[in-house]
């Protein structure tokens, strides 16, 4: 997997959450794309306009804190449907 290749990405998230796009509605399918790709976004905005103004440590101790939060978001989900 490309590193960069941001379809790739939204393919292994669709897969890590058990969605097909050829099972989703259109909506859905709209919506599901535009959600991931502003959670994308937000990251590039958090990195290129905070983070990279920080401090080695400083910035270093941020990432760890989102790392953090998001594998505890997911550490709290549920995937039985």
């Amino acid at each position: 997997m490309d590193s960069f290749n941001l379809e790739e990405h939204y393919q292994f998230y669709l897969d890590k959450v058990k969605l097909k796009e050829e099972d989703m509605s259109l909506v859905q399918r709209v919506e599901t794309r535009r959600a991931f790709m502003a959670g994308c976004a937000e990251v590039i905005v958090l990195m290129t306009n905070e983070i990279a103004d920080m401090e080695e440590t400083e910035a270093v101790l941020k990432i760890d804190s989102l790392v953090s939060q998001v594998e505890e978001f997911w550490d709290k989900q549920e995937f039985e449907y």
